[in-house]
């Protein structure tokens, strides 16, 4: 998989539709062996994703996954940068894709996109 590139188009699109300051989010669903094109971990391509705000997170499909071939993506995000998060809290992992998986991903991006802090009542 060319994922190096396809996060360069991803970049493209992101700063020609979107403004740095606005809750940009990326999922990227992978093996986590990009083989081919642009690498992911280029520092040119790692600046642009912070320089876009974009956050992203990676999800890891296959009982092959890598995630240290692909982390450098979730390792400029803001809370690790900080210190108070770790690649672990933007990566899932899912060694075997089925429906059941799908509903418990689904249920771990919900927290992610619709945090339940912005339903707070009287907000």
């Amino acid at each position: 998989t060319a994922t190096g590139t396809a996060m360069r188009m991803m970049i493209d699109e992101y700063e020609a539709q979107t403004a740095a300051h606005e809750d940009n989010i990326l999922f990227l669903m992978t093996d986590g062996h990009p083989n081919e094109g642009l690498s992911v971990c280029n520092q040119d391509l790692l600046d642009d994703i912070q320089s876009a705000g974009v956050i992203v997170y990676i999800v890891g499909i296959s009982s092959g996954f890598s995630v240290s071939a692909v982390s450098c993506l979730v390792e400029g995000n803001p809370g690790i940068v900080a210190g108070t998060e770790t690649v672990s809290d933007y990566v899932i992992s899912i060694p075997h894709f089925d429906q059941k998986l799908f509903y418990h991903i689904e249920a771990q991006l919900r927290r992610v996109i619709c945090p339940p802090s912005v339903f707070v009542k009287g907000a």
